[in-house]
Order: structure tokens, then sequence, then C-alpha cells
């Protein structure tokens, strides 16, 4: 949904008024050592240490570091339960599913007053968002929204990766699939692929491995009316209308293009 881009914009933001400000992409960062000597054993975060100064902290690709730092949530926590946490703003970027809850409950108690903790999620785009968007590329903006319209797929053209999809498609051939199975299944396994490069390199599953898969919950959702997967520990309390992820397994599924 462009969390590094709104989070960049941020720094900008920040940047002229504040006095000590860092960034770091923790997406390049493969080892707990490495993270700890890129963030807390910088000379930014030494200098601000022994200064009455405030610092705006900014962590990028929480979710992919987690992939190869399975203690990340716990590592933050004593880390940053170290620091002088009156005179540090700190914004973390991460995608929603890879979000890791104990992180955020470690988070509400080094900053326990009411209102120093905010969660944010990017919002879909507009229609008027993707009016500049196909103009930007010279495709007919009017043409384009009455494509969408007539396929019902506004789901898709409101996120930025599967909208750029559509504006691929649409710019070649100046038409979208004439049924809407085959541009709902397009554009699913547009969000199924990765279009980060660095996520691309440690990915677990192909494309059509994660299509399956989603077909699957969708599946159970659809004819067994789950609105949710729950994947806590059994002696957790279950909502009524989820269903557990051990209930998930077993069977196959077939790709097919």
């Amino acid at each position: 949904m462009g969390k590094s881009t709104a989070l960049n914009k941020e720094v900008q933001r920040v940047e002229s008024a504040a006095s000590r400000l860092l960034r770091v992409d923790l997406a390049g960062i493969g080892t707990d050592v490495l993270v700890c000597e890129t963030v807390f054993q910088s000379e930014e975060i030494s200098s601000w240490r022994h200064s009455n100064a405030r610092l705006n902290l900014f962590l990028d690709g929480l979710d992919t570091c987690l992939q190869h730092v399975k203690t990340l949530a716990a590592l933050l926590r004593e880390r940053f339960e170290k620091l002088p946490r009156d005179r540090l703003t700190l914004r973390i970027a991460c995608r929603t599913a890879d979000w890791p809850p104990d992180l955020e409950i470690a988070l509400g108690a080094l900053w326990p007053a009411e209102g120093d903790i905010g969660i944010c999620e990017l919002a879909p785009l507009r229609k008027h968002d993707v009016r500049i968007a196909a103009e930007s590329m010279g495709i007919p903006a009017d043409e384009f929204l009455s494509e969408v319209s007539r396929l019902g797929a506004a789901p898709f053209a409101s996120r930025p990766i599967t909208l750029k999809f559509m504006l691929n498609t649409f710019g070649r051939k100046r038409q979208f699939p004439s049924q809407r199975p085959g541009l709902y299944r397009q554009g699913c396994l547009a969000l199924c692929d990765e279009w980060r490069h660095d996520r691309r390199r440690s990915r677990k599953f192909s494309e059509g491995s994660r299509f399956s898969m989603a077909s699957r919950l969708a599946a159970v959702s659809v004819f067994s009316g789950r609105v949710a997967i729950c994947t806590g520990a059994h002696q957790d309390i279950m909502h009524d209308g989820d269903v557990r992820n051990d209930e998930l397994l077993g069977g196959s599924e077939r790709f097919e293009r």
C-alpha cells in the first residue's frame, strides 16, 4: 500500500523541524547483531543519549527483517527499555499481516501514558487518486474508470499494486477481460506475487502456491460462513465465526495458469 513512501514523506516533514533524526531500513538487515549495530550502537543514538535533545527514530521494513531475525520483537523491547524514552519519538512501518502483536503490547508497556501510542493503517486510494494515476500514464481516465465500474473492480483499483497491474493491462489493449472472473483471477495473482526485490529473493512460496492457499482460505470463508482465521494458542478464546488455522490443514491444492 506504499508504507515506505508514506514513511519517507513523514521523514521529510519532520526533518526541517527535528534537531535529531535517524531513519533505518531494517529490510536489509539479516541478523540481531546487525540490528544492534545499525540502530542502537549507531553514532546517532550514542550522541543523542548524551544530550538533552529529542530523537525522531524511523524504522522501515520491520516485516522483511522479521523473516530473518525471529527474535526481533523481543530485541526491540529490550533495547528500547534502556533508552531515554521521554525524549524519543518512534515510528515503525510494517505490513499489516506481519505486524507482531507482542511488539504492540511491549511498546504499550514502554509508553504507557494515554495517547503515547498510535497505530495507523494506510487508507485505500480514492477515485480522484486513480484518475490522476491513469492520466499520468496517458490513459483516458473516464474510459478506465468506466471499465472498472462495469467489472466491479473498485477493490483492485484502490490498491497501488493491483492498480498498477490494471493500468498496464488497460494501457496495452484499452480494455479488460470481458468477464469479471478473468480480471479477478489476474488481479489476485498480482496480489499473490512479490514486487519487492529484497523479498523476492527470500520468499518461500511462488505466486501460484500463494494463490492456491488463498483460494482455500476464500473457499472456507465463503462456504462455511467464517469471517476470520484464529492464529492464537489453543487456550485462547476463539470468537464466533472464526476458524483455527490448524483446521485448514490437510489435502492438496493445484494451480493452473
